[in-house]
Parts: C-alpha cells; structure tokens; sequence
C-alpha cells in the first residue's frame, strides 16, 4: 500500500471513531436495545423524581407512604425504561458497568458509604446532581458537591450503554 493510500485508510477510521465518539455522547441505549437521546434520559428522570417528591424516606418502603433509596432507584427505573434492578442497594452495586466519577453521564447509580455498615444509593441527573430518597428529606434531588454526599461518595455503575 502506498504512502498515500495508507494514509486515506488512517483518516478513514479516524473519522469512524469521531462519528463513533460523537454519537457515543449525544445517544445511550438501554438493556433492551431502545436508543435515548442522553438529555432525554435526565428530563424523564427529573420527571420522575418530582412524581414522588413529597414521599417520605422509610427504610424498607416501596411506595408513596415511605420508600428507601434503593426502592426508589428500583421503582424509578422500572416506571420509566421498564429496567428492572435488584431490591437492594448492595445488588445494585453489582449491575451495569463501573464508571469513574469524572465521567458520569444521566442514567448512571451513584452509590455512597453512610456508614460503617450502611450504603446509600442515587440516579445521578447531570452538573453533579442526583436523584434519591433522602433519610432526612424524603425523595428529593442533591449535589454530590455537597459536603455530606462528598465526603461519602464510593462509586457508581452505569445501567445504559
């Protein structure tokens, strides 16, 4: 192959993997192969937050007199995408894929240490906001640059791809 012609090949996967890039940042698909558009994805979730603000945090809860976080995250995720979680925050831990805090996108769980023997669990929205159940606020949206959720950050997986 010739000098030039290697470099059309180069500058041809170059540009697939910026198109591949691009796309990668506007879209995500869901475990069912549906495609979002990743705004989408933080509105229906806001959505779904303001449905249940108002509800109290009830450890063990699943509806609208009380719910927990895992619960919520659950519940949240099965009323909008119909994805269906694990109950508890320490199986959901173990669903989708790792992602660094650095490159969290809308759709991923953002989990927490509470406590010695504790776990909180989060649907992370954008520019560092998150979707949970509160102990003190019941379901509400806070900053990971909070003090509190940042000094307790542990990790976070992302459920879309």
């Amino acid at each position: 192959m010739t000098g030039a012609a290697e470099m059309k090949r180069i500058r041809a996967i170059l540009v697939g993997l910026a198109v591949s890039i691009v796309l990668g940042l506007l879209f995500a698909t869901d475990c069912l192969g549906k495609s979002y558009y990743r705004w989408e994805i933080e509105q229906i979730f806001r959505a779904e937050t303001i449905r249940w603000r108002g509800t109290p945090y009830r450890l063990g809860g699943t509806g609208r007199s009380g719910i927990d976080c895992s619960a919520f995250v659950m519940i949240a995720f099965r009323n909008t995408f119909g994805i269906r979680l694990p109950r508890c925050t320490w199986e959901q831990v173990c669903v989708g894929t790792h992602i660094n805090k650095a490159r969290l996108r809308a759709g991923d769980l953002v989990f927490f240490k509470t406590s010695r023997y504790s776990n909180h669990v989060g649907i992370y929205l954008k520019g560092g906001e998150f979707a949970h159940a509160s102990a003190s606020r019941g379901v509400t949206i806070s900053s990971l640059y909070n003090g509190y959720w940042q000094s307790r950050y542990w990790t976070a997986r992302r459920i879309f791809r």
